[in-house]
Protein backbone atom coordinates (compact mmCIF):
# COMPACT_ATOMS: atom_id res chain seq x y z
CA UNK A 1 0.00 0.00 0.00
CA UNK A 2 1.09 3.57 -0.58
CA UNK A 3 0.42 4.92 2.89
CA UNK A 4 2.64 2.61 5.01
CA UNK A 5 5.49 3.05 2.53
CA UNK A 6 5.09 6.82 2.52
CA UNK A 7 4.99 7.01 6.32
CA UNK A 8 8.19 4.98 6.55
CA UNK A 9 9.91 7.28 4.06
CA UNK A 10 8.75 10.38 5.93
CA UNK A 11 9.97 8.96 9.22
CA UNK A 12 13.35 8.11 7.75
CA UNK A 13 13.75 11.58 6.24
CA UNK A 14 12.78 13.22 9.54
CA UNK A 15 15.27 11.08 11.44
CA UNK A 16 17.96 11.81 8.86
CA UNK A 17 17.34 15.54 9.04
CA UNK A 18 17.51 15.49 12.83
CA UNK A 19 20.73 13.50 12.72
CA UNK A 20 22.24 15.91 10.19
CA UNK A 21 21.32 18.88 12.37
CA UNK A 22 22.47 17.70 15.80
CA UNK A 23 24.43 14.48 15.26
CA UNK A 24 23.65 10.80 15.75
CA UNK A 25 24.03 10.45 19.52
CA UNK A 26 22.06 13.59 20.41
CA UNK A 27 19.32 12.54 17.97
CA UNK A 28 18.99 9.19 19.73
CA UNK A 29 18.93 10.89 23.14
CA UNK A 30 16.28 13.41 22.02
CA UNK A 31 14.20 10.58 20.56
CA UNK A 32 14.43 8.59 23.79
CA UNK A 33 13.46 11.59 25.89
CA UNK A 34 10.56 12.27 23.52
CA UNK A 35 9.33 8.69 23.90
CA UNK A 36 9.46 8.99 27.69
CA UNK A 37 7.60 12.33 27.62
CA UNK A 38 4.84 10.90 25.41
CA UNK A 39 4.54 7.84 27.67
CA UNK A 40 4.24 9.98 30.80
CA UNK A 41 1.72 12.28 29.12
CA UNK A 42 -0.47 9.31 28.14
CA UNK A 43 -0.14 7.94 31.67
CA UNK A 44 -1.43 11.25 33.06
CA UNK A 45 -4.13 11.79 30.42
CA UNK A 46 -5.54 8.25 30.56
CA UNK A 47 -5.17 7.05 34.18
CA UNK A 48 -7.76 4.29 33.70
CA UNK A 49 -5.33 2.46 31.41
CA UNK A 50 -2.99 1.88 34.36
CA UNK A 51 -5.70 -0.19 36.03
CA UNK A 52 -6.15 -2.60 33.11
CA UNK A 53 -4.85 -6.04 34.01
CA UNK A 54 -5.44 -7.69 30.64
CA UNK A 55 -6.97 -6.91 27.29
CA UNK A 56 -10.02 -9.10 26.80
CA UNK A 57 -12.01 -8.98 23.58
CA UNK A 58 -15.19 -10.48 25.10
CA UNK A 59 -16.90 -7.37 26.43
Amino acid sequence: SVFPGASNELGESRAGAMTALIGAVPAVVVGGIGAIVVTLACWKLFPDLTKVERMDRSL
